[in-house]
């Protein structure tokens, strides 16, 4: 398949790229990181530097494919940047697709467009709460694509779905409140962390399947949660720990009580009954595998801790 990525120089598109290269699919990205675009060397993957904001040129890169990956953000704390960038880039992808016919188009999005959790397990009926997000113009922003894609999906017949992931990780895992726990196990002992919270963890590799899966099977205007297993904070904390201080202790510190970061105190647990359902998603890992996939990516995060404060 001919599958266009959008942000491949990211967190997640270097893994999912190279990945899908690898299976033989013929890949094309699209970012404005001409630097990082370097990276990509393999012959089935072309690079086109530049903008989704960039009509002209989006229409350029969507020429001849079949299949569209949006893993592209700014991450501008600014509405009126994720409305011109973000939604309206979004939108120009949407309008190429339809016309040089593209089949297919996935649009990834985050746990912030739900809000708030309310219920022990999440699944994709649940609300949409964004004025109760810990970032809700993010959250807006994101329900905006997601809702983009699901008109583009009924008026013209496109299968264009969107998956919906809390947090993701390959062979290197990002993230602030992870680098804040390694230097606090290395330079007070301990990781404070508020209990009964945590999420499900989505390895890079559920990722590209599940996708591939969606493109297969061909719905329309569906929204998958996506994930490879549940971990609490307090059992994260301890791997981190295991590899910035192993003397280091894991505080958890009760709900009520916690005054720390916001992105720590909710609790996501996805369900993917749906994908599961409706386009045979799978994990490929079973817990053990998955945990120390993501072990060995912690030990990446560790080790550029470690180096900065050396």
């Amino acid at each position: 398949m001919k599958i266009l990525v959008t942000g491949g120089c990211g967190n997640m598109g270097g893994h999912v790229i190279n990945a899908l290269a690898q299976q033989g699919h013929e890949v094309r990205v699209l970012d404005r990181d001409a630097e990082g675009l370097k990276q990509f060397t393999d012959p089935k993957v072309q690079t086109v530097h530049g903008d989704i904001t960039n009509r002209e040129l989006v229409h350029e890169a969507v020429a001849g494919m079949e299949a569209i990956l949006h893993l592209a953000w700014s991450f501008s704390e600014d509405l009126n940047d994720l409305l011109d960038i973000d939604v309206k880039g979004y939108r120009n992808l949407l309008d190429a697709a339809v016309e040089h016919g593209v089949q297919h188009a996935i649009n990834t999005t985050t746990a912030v467009s739900y809000g708030k959790p309310l219920s022990a397990v999440v699944d994709e009926n649940h609300p949409h709460l964004v004025e109760k997000a810990r970032n809700p113009v993010y959250g807006l922003a994101k329900l905006a694509t997601e809702e983009l894609g699901k008109i583009y999906a009924e008026q013209h017949g496109i299968a264009i779905n969107n998956v919906m992931i809390w947090y993701a990780y390959g062979d290197v895992i990002g993230g602030r409140n992870l680098r804040n726990m390694a230097k606090d196990a290395i330079e007070k002992g301990s990781i404070e962390v508020p209990a009964g919270c945590g999420g499900s963890f989505l390895q890079l590799d559920d990722f590209v399947s599940g996708v591939l899966a969606i493109f297969n099977a061909k719905p329309k205007g569906e929204m998958f949660n996506l994930a490879t297993f549940y971990l609490t904070w307090e059992e994260l904390a301890k791997m981190i720990a295991a590899h910035a201080n192993p003397e280091a202790k894991v505080v958890a510190i009760p709900k009520e009580q916690w005054t720390g970061s916001v992105f720590l105190v909710d609790d996501w647990h996805f369900s993917t009954e749906k994908a599961e359902r409706m386009v045979g998603y799978r994990t490929g890992l079973n817990r053990e595998q998955a945990l120390a996939n993501l072990s060995n990516a912690l030990a990446v995060t560790v080790a550029g801790v470690k180096a900065k404060m050396a």
